[in-house]
């Protein structure tokens, strides 16, 4: 009852969507100037979560999440998959020695994801070296984060090579923050991609469709690639 109050008291053209801290900031907020500019009729308010919400206790409208897509009594959209690859630092490469091949990263310190989703271990520094060719890597000295926020920092501060999502540091890649060091990728399994998620009832509200279809626009390029 009190979500259903909630939801009233923000009126028609408010929309109230939660994601995670990662999505927020590295894709979502760049682009937020953009969905203002194309529906200002559409007020966007978030919750920061990395719980799994209830969409009518919590008053949230849809969520943004990573995930194989099955979410119980809720409708998933996929938007697009990611893979991981390594990035640095200009000053950090400055300070080293060359790196040619894959196996030149031992020399510098390297940071990764530590996490579980839907049952999957998020892709570390052996499974990216394992797709590059490189066998029986020790990644026993690599520094590992909870979160992405976390080992982006890290790659920002210049204080590691770090195994990050180019989907989510397009903004730091572009202007030459982050340097992406090899072509290499290493992916999740098929399924796992971010979704958008809803009640199936609310399929046809008008601000999801909005929403919906703005947010497959932006991330057509991710999603063809």
């Amino acid at each position: 009852a009190v979500g259903r109050a909630r939801r009233m008291a923000r009126g028609p053209g408010h929309l109230r969507l939660s994601l995670e801290a990662r999505f927020a900031t590295h894709w979502l907020l760049p682009r937020l100037a953009r969905w203002r500019a194309a529906h200002p009729e559409l007020e966007l308010s978030f919750d920061i979560s990395e719980q799994v919400r209830d969409f009518e206790a919590d008053d949230i409208d849809a969520a943004i999440r990573f995930g194989a897509g099955r979410y119980p009594g809720a409708r998933a959209d996929r938007l697009f998959a990611t893979t991981l690859a390594p990035v640095a630092s200009p000053a950090l490469l400055a300070s080293g020695p060359a790196i040619a091949a894959p196996q030149d990263l031992a020399h510098y310190p390297l940071c990764h994801i530590d996490c579980v989703v839907d049952g999957m271990a998020w892709p570390d520094w052996k499974a990216w070296m394992a797709a590059a060719g490189v066998a029986g890597f020790d990644d026993g000295r690599s520094l590992a984060f909870p979160d992405s926020s976390h080992v982006a920092q890290a790659a920002l501060d210049g204080s590691a090579v770090a195994l990050l999502e180019p989907a989510l540091i397009e903004a730091d890649l572009a202007s030459g923050r982050l340097v992406r060091l090899f072509d290499r990728e290493v992916g999740m399994a098929p399924d796992f991609a971010y979704y958008l998620v809803y009640p199936e009832g609310s399929a046809d509200d008008r601000r999801l469709v909005a929403l919906r279809t703005w947010l497959r626009q932006a991330a057509q390029h991710l999603a063809s690639a």
